[in-house]
């Protein structure tokens, strides 16, 4: 959340050291599991689509931020290619057995089963499970339905929705293309829950003003 707020300055003021630190901050996030990769990949189509500068120069910008997420995060993927052979892959040897077939395992197990189930409890998940996302999602529809004008008010909100929005899209990608890792897997959407409920608390702030000057 840090490098998106951070990206947003360097997206205002495109200086070596805005970009650095958001690179950097980027890059932290890549040593706290493999899904860091996910911001990152975020981030940077954030950077090539909000940039106002020319097409050259914002590929170098977005070259200079990549540089320094790979400096700070890269080692932990150098490492996992040294000991694995693969820079995503750890897993346990028995994971890979084709008799134990982990994927079918998993979709039954976690309601994954038929393309309706990817999308009412993958896609869709952050309306289902209250135990782990609380009401947040419905706050966040309900800010995109009535007061989406207002969430788009400033540039930092602007950029977290462009979070949630890739994210998304890329949830529904992936889920559409037969590839289930980002829905059956929760942590996928730790990545973007803290968007949404900066999203929520800005709707309830705005709420709670509504009423007591009503």
């Amino acid at each position: 959340m840090r490098s998106a707020g951070w990206l947003r300055e360097a997206l205002e003021r495109p200086t070596l050291a805005w970009l650095i630190l958001t690179g950097a901050a980027a890059g932290l996030c890549l040593h706290t599991h493999s899904t860091g990769l996910l911001g990152l990949a975020i981030l940077s189509l954030i950077c090539i689509l909000r940039s106002r500068a020319p097409l050259l120069r914002r590929a170098g910008q977005l070259a200079v931020m990549l540089g320094a997420a790979l400096l700070c995060g890269g080692p932990r993927y150098i490492g996992n290619i040294v000991d694995h052979g693969n820079p995503l892959r750890a897993d346990v040897a028995v994971m890979t057995l084709p008799q134990v077939d982990l994927n079918e395992y998993m979709h039954r197990d976690r309601g994954l089963e038929t393309v309706a189930d990817r999308v009412l409890n993958g896609c869709l998940k952050g309306f289902k499970k209250w135990d782990e996302s609380g009401v947040a999602h419905w706050l966040f529809a309900a800010a995109m339905i009535f007061a989406f004008r207002q969430a788009r008010g400033d540039d930092l909100s602007t950029i977290f929705l462009w979070v949630v929005a890739i994210y998304y899209a890329l949830v529904v990608a992936s889920v559409a293309a037969g590839v289930t890792v980002m829905v059956r897997n929760d942590r996928y959407a730790l990545t973007v829950q803290p968007f949404v409920v900066y999203h929520a608390a800005l709707f309830l702030g705005r709420f709670y003003d509504r009423l007591n000057h009503r």
